[in-house]
């Protein structure tokens, strides 16, 4: 009933968007979990939350909204974690690519999209803080002490503002290197990023002009099965907060994955075009700034874009929306 109402029926009640009950229990102070959803993830995994430890619960706690997680149609709009396969970026693309599942179709390769919200404790496992224990309140809420007395700082926020009490504890080194390190880290993935971007975008392109060239939904599932994919690993770092600092060789290994995606869709689709012996496109629209990447969309969205495979042409018009509309079982397939 809760997942199932509208926001705006409920924002009057709010008055923080996160409390001291949402992590505390109320009589005992103790950490707790409140979200079913994460009870319910672990429970798939045949995980029993109720056996972490303390140390655990310091992760679980921020697990109950740094997550993956997804609205599933039945119970109506049921906050679920794809978990049931595992956490890593793999089994969640197993899992959503079993039942279908499809967040919005892309305006201009009519590609079925998966959206990543923010998979922060899934990418900190696969790194080595959680490997020595170090839970996510060591680092984002380092301890303190005032007139005595011991406790974790509430105040939550980047680690880089407070070095001295978050890194230095364990890393005896200068704030100025340990910050170096970290921004050496954060700039390779950034740029690792930004060329998986530019594949992808690429790709959307290349699949726009196929259907221009009149290449089939059929002929164009491999290639959109690439792109849903490559499209998914690049979102799922990009939307972590800490630009891949949390755990950075598996940063690298999935963007590394996003990059062969996006770059074999446009391989697949060269030697579909070649086979009717056309060429995909030289160059592709400018999307270089917010606004122009909207008006291009909005082009295709309102079936008015300038076509790819020859500009001189009247705008293109794709197929029909009911043509490449989600398969049963998706959830909000807006174009």
């Amino acid at each position: 009933e809760f997942y199932a109402a509208n926001f705006h029926d409920l924002k009057s009640e709010i008055k923080n968007p996160i409390g001291c009950q949402d992590c505390h229990d109320p009589k005992t102070q103790n950490l707790r979990i409140t979200r079913p959803a994460l009870r319910e993830g672990l429970a798939a995994m045949g995980v029993n939350v109720e056996s972490a430890t303390h140390q655990e619960m310091r992760s679980l706690v921020c697990a109950q909204c740094h997550v993956e997680y997804y609205f599933a149609p039945q119970p109506k709009n049921y906050l679920t974690f794809p978990w049931k396969k595992g956490t890593t970026v793999d089994d969640m693309l197993s899992y959503y690519d079993e039942m279908q599942f499809v967040d919005w179709v892309h305006p201009i390769s009519r590609t079925p999209i998966l959206k990543a919200q923010h998979p922060d404790y899934e990418l900190y496992k696969t790194g080595v803080h959680a490997y020595r224990g170090v839970a996510c309140a060591d680092c984002h809420m380092p301890y303190k002490s005032e007139g005595g007395v011991k406790f974790t700082d509430h105040h939550v926020t980047s680690p880089l503002l407070n070095i001295s009490r978050s890194c230095a504890v364990c890393h005896r080194w200068s704030e100025s290197e340990i910050r170096g390190r970290v921004e050496a880290i954060q700039d390779k993935v950034a740029s690792t990023r930004a060329k998986v971007e530019e594949a992808l975008v690429k790709a959307h392109f290349d699949l726009a002009a196929a259907m221009e060239a009149g290449l089939g939904d059929t002929e164009l599932e491999p290639a959109r099965t690439l792109v849903r994919h490559g499209q998914f690993r690049w979102d799922y770092v990009a939307a972590n907060n800490g630009m891949g600092f949390h755990s950075p060789q598996e940063s690298m290994r999935i963007l590394g994955d996003g990059l062969n995606d996006a770059q074999n869709a446009r391989i697949v689709l060269a030697k579909a075009l070649a086979k009717k012996g056309v060429a995909t496109p030289d160059e592709t629209p400018d999307v270089s700034v917010r606004a122009k990447a909207f008006e291009i969309a909005k082009s295709y969205v309102d079936r008015q874009a300038t076509p790819l495979m020859n500009p001189e042409a009247p705008a293109a018009t794709p197929p029909e929306k009911a043509a490449t509309d989600p398969k049963p079982g998706a959830s909000n397939p807006s174009i």
